[in-house]
C-alpha cells in the first residue's frame, strides 16, 4: 500500500480472515499530474510503525471470513473497504 500511494487494490481473495495473493489482485495507482511529489520514504521497515488504519482492515477482514474484496488506499494507507460477497437467504 506504500508503494501504492493512492489507488485501489481490486479483486483480493479473502480466505478464512487472511488475504490469499493467488490469483494475485489487480493493483490501480492514481498519479496527480502537475502537482509535486511528496516523498514517501518508507523504502526501509526499519521504524516503521503500523498505522491504526491498518490495524482496522486486518480486524475488517477476520470479520469477513471469506470474500472477494477491494481496498482503497490513501496515502500508502488503507482507507476504505468494499467487501463483495454472495446474497444469503
Amino acid at each position: 500500500m506504500q508503494r501504492i500511494g493512492f489507488g485501489r487494490i481490486e479483486s483480493l481473495r479473502v480466505l478464512d480472515g487472511q488475504p490469499a495473493f493467488d490469483p494475485p489482485p489487480r493493483v490501480i495507482r492514481e498519479v496527480k499530474l502537475g502537482a509535486e511529489r511528496a516523498c514517501q520514504g518508507h523504502d526501509s521497515p526499519a521504524g516503521f510503525t503500523v498505522k491504526r488504519a491498518v490495524v482496522d482492515l486486518l480486524a475488517e477482514l477476520t470479520v469477513v471470513g471469506s470474500a472477494t474484496v477491494a481496498i482503497e488506499v490513501r496515502h500508502g494507507l488503507p482507507a476504505r473497504l468494499i467487501v463483495e460477497e454472495v446474497a444469503r437467504d
